[in-house]
């Protein structure tokens, strides 16, 4: 797992996206802008008082995606009304 990095020991490349964390506790995603002087979201508004930064997570692989996808649909069949369970007046209508 990533360790918070203080902006005073070392600052992330430049445009590569970080987990910023500034002095008043919140954490947002960003980069560092081409001066070097600031860090921006992707709205391109200024984090102010950012303190430490860590690396993102790697993006899920298409293995991980695919699991995703395939218990989202056990969770929706589990809301489904069984075969065996009569139909409610407003479904027969």
């Amino acid at each position: 797992m990533n360790k918070w990095i203080s902006v005073k020991d070392k600052l992330p490349e430049i445009i590569v996206n970080v987990l910023c964390y500034n002095e008043y506790s919140q954490m947002t995603i960003g980069h560092l802008s081409f001066s070097k002087d600031m860090f921006l979201d992707d709205h391109v508004h200024e984090i102010e008082k950012v303190t430490h930064w860590m690396p993102l997570p790697e993006a899920p692989n298409d293995f991980e995606i695919e699991m995703d996808k395939l218990l989202a649909e056990d969770y929706e069949n589990m809301f489904k009304r069984p075969w065996w369970l009569p139909k409610s007046i407003k479904e027969s209508n």
